[in-house]
């Protein structure tokens, strides 16, 4: 029975082996392509809690992003389909640590992405030394996503600390209930851009396995740095730059994934090796500095259904990243060595109980391990080299016992509550200088310390007005600890631990799901606190600049989501996102917020001149966005200094802009797609604000117009 099954393997990775320009590319058939509008609200969904639950059933705002849609409007990286996410607001400052980052509901964290978890196949993408998400390393290929399960609100309860505003959950192995489902593409465009993808699936028996593989590169946008910097004649002389130099930013990655099922045991495999110019704080010389990423991922689920009504599931992943930068300042050959390094283990066991037809509880534990490590070295300047590592008898250890019922109180009515206890181990971070000689090295060790157990509390309530109507009404809680990297910047200066941010918010939603509309609109208030930002105090006369617990954001808003099938032909989705962000830290509370447009909105419309050709239009609109505050360095009191401030950049206008997409199935051939996307097709100057490199005071750039074709075979 298996041999068959062997030869697809052997094949599989003979094909990956032989990709070329020459292959091409076609739609996956899958059932949830033909459902009406009202099917598609019962879709289950797992992200929201440990079981499958419909988009009614949720008790949080839910977006859904299938594969269809993904084709359709012709997305052609992660970054870009979360861009056009309802609510999620992107930038792009090009840093080694944070490049592509987002807001959702008016809370931005500068640095790497980390105020949404993002899981793919449910396993946490989590890097440990700032507990962030950076999107180089899930780096998941487009076309190996079947679905994404975007849920908006605090998921504390169930995904712990890293969930502070929801979770994405990136879904790649969803093998084809029988037989197999095959796809080879090739993707080429302007910009040096271009894309081979394979993936490969098969099912026999109770076996059935995915593979899915790429190899992409591309350039990124080319812009004098006069475009960037008002007054470039301020540039150091020892940049060796000036303002016709233009920037340098090139991307190439190669991913490969692997997930199989065996009756009750599953395995899913990822590795990701990425490697990106970048600007770190200055501008490279001749090829750019550039930034390398290698992140592997392992993870085993075994479930159990021990009766009827009880089902244990069990889960154990392993992490493996590494981040490398090799800088190019002031001139060709300069030599640095930077590098971090995080390394951890997940174990999660969870008992999913149903002791009533009316009531579902689910118990969890969980336990994640770690180490990370960062070490950097600029021999050319003849500075000391640094090492930080949490000490390798510590560890990074957190700890965490969960629980969330679901009661049918009523035909209409069902009541979900949820409580997390969550506490982590102390640690030490241990700081080196100049290690040659390991004995006689310069160390200072300094302790992190928090004796308290953080609970997360979740309370919500879904009545059912109608078939397909739901009201949601939600309150939720959410914490986000504070990472080694934060806590050694603290520590440093022999100031207490940080303290997890907190955020609460209450929520109000309305679903409505009929065959040709579907409508969910929602409002919400929001209010983040204890948030880690940098900030002045006065220490002995002194004023010092560190990290600390004193940030706070309040947010109230409301969104709307509608999706309607207007004729047979024409499919039109608008989203829109407003937002009034005030800004209660200290201090600040007369100062307009920075990164937190008011208005956020999406249009996509899909006409089909027959069932083989389909035409998209997406337009994106975003509200005028506020640069970060800076402290003056003026003043006798503190709020003389935040008030004598300015910020780092220049105010960024609201942008818009539209892609259109061509797609032609089965051309010349059964199975045969093509398609054609063209993206800022009215050539705007797509402007982000200046966030980490503070010498970019008008903002960076994204991409011009620009084209991408996709040939694509299913097989």
């Amino acid at each position: 029975m298996f041999k068959p099954l062997k030869n697809k393997l052997v094949t599989s990775v003979s094909l990956i082996i032989l990709l070329s320009p020459f292959v091409s590319h076609a739609q996956l058939i899958d059932d949830i392509f033909n459902m009406s509008l009202e099917e598609l609200m019962n879709v289950e969904i797992s992200s929201a809690s440990k079981t499958n639950l419909t988009a009614g059933e949720i008790p949080a705002s839910v977006v859904i992003i299938s594969r269809q849609d993904i084709k359709r409007y012709g997305y052609s990286s992660l970054e870009e389909v979360l861009k056009n996410t309802p609510g999620m607001y992107m930038t792009e400052d090009w840093a080694w640590f944070g490049s592509v980052n987002y807001g959702v509901r008016g809370l931005y964290s500068k640095g790497n992405f980390d105020n949404m978890a993002i899981l793919v196949n449910g396993v946490s993408q989590m890097e440990d030394g700032k507990r962030s998400y950076p999107l180089e390393k899930v780096n998941v290929p487009v076309q190996a996503i079947d679905r994404i399960e975007v849920i908006r609100g605090p998921m504390s309860v169930i995904y712990g600390s890293s969930a502070f505003l929801g979770v994405i959950n990136i879904i790649t192995n969803l093998a084809p209930v029988e037989g197999e489902d095959n796809i080879i593409s090739f993707s080429e465009g302007d910009h040096s851009s271009q894309k081979k993808f394979a993936r490969f699936s098969g099912k026999e028996g109770a076996f059935s396995f995915v593979f899915n593989a790429q190899n992409q590169s591309a350039g990124g946008p080319g812009n004098a740095y006069s475009s960037l910097i008002s007054d470039t004649s301020t540039l150091p002389a020892d940049w060796n730059l000036s303002g016709d130099d233009k920037t340098v930013l090139g991307y190439e990655s190669q991913y490969f994934d692997f997930s199989a099922q065996f009756k009750n045991l599953k395995i899913f495999f990822s590795h990701v090796n990425a490697s990106s110019n970048v600007i770190d704080s200055q501008p490279g010389v001749g090829s750019g500095s550039r930034s390398f990423t290698r992140a592997t991922n392992v993870s085993l689920h075994y479930t159990k259904q021990v009766k009827d009504n009880l089902q244990l599931t069990g889960k154990a992943s392993f992490f493996y990243n590494n981040y490398f930068l090799d800088e190019e300042y002031n001139f060709t050959g300069f030599f640095s060595n930077n590098q971090s390094t995080t390394e951890a283990q997940e174990y999660e066991l969870n008992l999913i109980w149903t002791p009533t037809s009316s009531v579902e509880t689910i118990f969890g534990l969980m336990r994640r391990s770690g180490q990370y490590k960062a070490y950097d070295d600029y021999p050319t300047f003849a500075l000391p080299n640094n090492e930080v590592q949490v000490n390798e008898k510590d560890g990074l250890n957190t700890n965490a016992v969960f629980t969330q019922i679901n009661y049918q109180a009523t035909d209409n009515l069902t009541i979900v509550g949820g409580l997390r206890a969550e506490w982590q181990e102390d640690y030490r971070i241990n700081f080196y200088q100049d290690n040659i000689d390991i004995n006689a090295q310069n160390a200072s060790t300094r302790n992190y310390s928090d004796d308290d157990i953080h609970y997360t509390p979740q309370l919500s309530s879904i009545y059912n007005i109608a078939k397909n109507q739901h009201f949601k009404l939600m309150l939720s809680t959410g914490e986000k600890a504070a990472s080694p990297a934060n806590n050694f910047s603290i520590l440093e200066l022999s100031k207490p631990s940080l303290h997890p941010e907190k955020t609460r918010s209450i929520e109000a939603s309305y679903i409505l799901a009929q065959e040709k509309l579907f409508l969910q609109v929602g409002v919400f208030h929001n209010t983040a606190s204890n948030l880690i930002i940098g900030s002045t105090v006065l220490d002995n006369n002194v004023f010092v600049s560190s990290l600390d617990n004193v940030g706070e954001i309040e947010t109230l808003g409301l969104e709307l989501t509608t999706t309607a099938q207007l004729t047979g032909a024409l499919k039109v989705n608008f989203d829109i996102s407003l937002h009034d962000v005030k800004d209660n830290t200290p201090g600040y509370e007369s100062i307009d917020p920075a990164y937190a447009p008011s208005v956020i909105s999406n249009l996509r419309a899909t006409y089909s001149f027959n069932s083989n050709t389909h035409l998209s239009l997406l337009g994106h609109y975003t509200g005028s966005v506020l640069a970060e505050w800076k402290v003056s360095n003026t003043g006798t009191t503190l709020a003389e200094r935040i008030s004598n401030g300015t910020r780092i950049g220049d105010d960024i206008d609201a942008i818009s802009s539209a892609d259109i997409n061509l797609v032609m199935e089965n051309v010349y051939a059964k199975n045969l797609d093509i398609s054609l996307k063209i993206g800022n097709i009215t050539d705007e100057t797509l402007r982000y604000p200046t966030i980490n490199n503070q010498a970019f005071d008008k903002g960076t750039i994204g991409l011009d117009r620009h084209v991408l074709a996709t040939f694509e075979y299913a097989f």
